[in-house]
């Protein structure tokens, strides 16, 4: 089911039901990171990689889930002490959205998207907080950009196998980013109604 999870984010899902429309100005801004030239651009859809090559196409929903929260909380590990990520205003549908803006039945492609809000220890500067994530995608080894038509500063990180994380600033800079991941598309039978989800993640410690 294609849900609007965004009050700006009308390109992720075209006619959809507004799930979250009654949410504050504090939604996050719509996903839909380019990838460097040369790759197939699916409107409004953050489908594109640095490498299509290495991309590791998830044989399940589970898989793809546990990859973006895995990456989701290395990130968090290396921000300020005090991080962290809370998804709860975005629990909607299964998890997915459709790949193509007409998909042709529920197999076509899907993707897993998870969005959360971030909360920072009280008087961390957010551009900073910003600059640091996409620093540490930088270490990792992605590609990382900053888009025109989001809020700047943003940053997109682009993972050699296909996943892309997004943080972005809000339009009121009193507000946290939102921090949101991506998987690569895979085809809509393996969705699931029965996916595990950590709703809310915090910093870990180094064992």
């Amino acid at each position: 089911m294609r849900q609007d999870i965004m009050i700006r984010a009308s390109t992720i899902v075209t006619a959809t039901a507004i799930a979250l429309s009654a949410c504050s100005h504090s939604e996050p801004q719509p996903i839909g990171p380019a990838s460097p030239s040369g790759a197939t651009e699916i409107p409004g859809r953050p489908t594109e990689t640095t490498s299509v090559a290495t991309t590791k196409i998830p044989t399940s929903q589970q898989e793809a889930q546990d990859a973006i929260v895995r990456y989701l909380q290395e990130t968090i590990n290396a921000l300020p002490k005090g991080t962290s990520l809370d998804g709860s205003r975005y629990v909607v549908g299964d998890g997915t959205n459709y790949c193509e803006d007409n998909p042709a039945d529920s197999n076509s492609p899907v993707m897993v998207v998870d969005i959360r809000d971030m909360t920072l220890p009280p008087g961390t500067d957010t551009a900073s907080v910003i600059a640091q994530t996409g620093d540490t995608w930088r270490d990792w080894g992605w590609k990382v950009l900053e888009r025109d038509g989001f809020s700047k500063p943003n940053q997109f990180g682009y993972a050699p196998d296909g996943y892309v994380l997004q943080i972005e600033s809000r339009p009121n800079p009193t507000q946290p980013p939102s921090l949101t991941g991506t998987s690569p598309c895979f085809t809509g039978d393996l969705r699931s109604d029965h996916v595990k989800k950590e709703i809310v993640l915090k910093q870990q410690t180094a064992p």
